[in-house]
C-alpha cells in the first residue's frame, strides 16, 4: 500500500510521473501470485530487453494508463485518505488487476485483501503528506538492480518476494540470487531488504542467521 501512496503524492504534488510509474509497477508486482520473473524490469523500464515476456508493451500500457488517471487509476491525493482515497483504490486495482488476469495471465495474490488494508492510511488529504514528498528532500530513486550494476550508494532498499528474498540468501548460486548479491554490494552503509509481510515469520529466522536486524 505504501508504494501506491508513495505513487499518488509523486504524481500530484512532485509531478513525478516517471517515478510514480515506477512505484505503482513494483506495487503491482507485489499484489502478484508468483509474476514472472524481470516483470518489473520489463515494465518500468522501456528500454529493458521483453525477453520472455513479449507483451509487456501492452502490460506498461495498463499500468501506466493506471498510473496517471485518478478517476479509474491511482485516485487524486485530495481525496481523504481513509475514507475516500483508500476505497477508490481498491475497487480501481482489483479492475486492473482482473484485466492483468484475462488479458496477460497474471494472477492475483490469494490475499490480496490484507495487502490492500487501510491500516497507516491518515484521515486527511494525501496531498499534504509532506514526509513523503518534500521538496527540501532528496528525491527518492527507483531503479532494477541492473541499472545500479558498478554504482555505491550510501543506501540501499531491496525490495523482494519470498522466493527472492530465499535465493538471495542461499548464495549466487542462481541468477536471482546473484541479483541479490549485486544488490546488497551496491550499499556503502545501509542495506534494507524488504519482504512480503506473510513471508516474515519463514524468512526471519534465515535472515537473523546472517546477521541481518529486524526493523518495524
Amino acid at each position: 500500500m505504501k508504494l501506491f501512496v508513495a505513487a499518488t503524492v509523486l504524481r500530484d504534488h512532485k509531478k513525478d510521473f516517471r517515478t510514480a510509474f515506477q512505484s505503482v509497477a513494483i506495487g503491482v508486482a507485489a499484489l502478484l501470485d508468483k509474476p514472472p520473473h524481470g516483470l518489473v524490469s520489463y515494465v518500468a523500464h522501456p528500454g529493458t530487453p521483453p525477453g520472455k515476456f513479449p507483451e509487456v508493451r501492452a502490460l506498461r500500457r495498463a499500468i501506466w494508463t493506471f498510473t496517471r488517471d485518478p478517476l479509474g487509476g491511482l485516485p487524486s491525493a485530495t481525496l481523504t485518505a481513509d475514507t475516500q482515497w483508500h476505497p477508490q483504490f481498491v475497487v480501481n486495482i482489483k479492475n486492473l488487476l482482473d484485466k492483468l488476469q484475462t488479458e496477460f495471465g497474471l494472477t492475483p495474490s490469494a490475499n490480496i485483501g490484507l495487502k490492500l488494508k487501510k491500516t497507516g492510511l491518515p484521515n486527511a488529504p494525501l496531498s499534504g503528506a509532506k514526509d513523503l514528498a518534500d521538496d527540501e528532500e532528496v528525491p527518492l530513486r527507483v531503479d532494477t538492480v541492473h541499472q545500479a550494476t558498478g554504482e555505491s550508494l550510501d543506501c540501499v532498499l531491496y525490495m523482494t518476494l519470498k522466493d527472492h528474498a530465499e535465493e538471495f540468501l542461499a548464495g549466487v548460486g542462481t541468477e536471482v540470487g546473484r541479483i541479490g548479491y549485486v544488490a546488497s554490494t551496491r550499499a556503502r552503509n545501509l542495506l534494507w531488504v524488504a519482504v512480503p509481510n506473510n513471508a516474515l515469520k519463514d524468512l526471519r529466522p534465515l535472515f537473523e542467521a546472517k546477521g541481518f536486524q529486524e526493523v518495524n
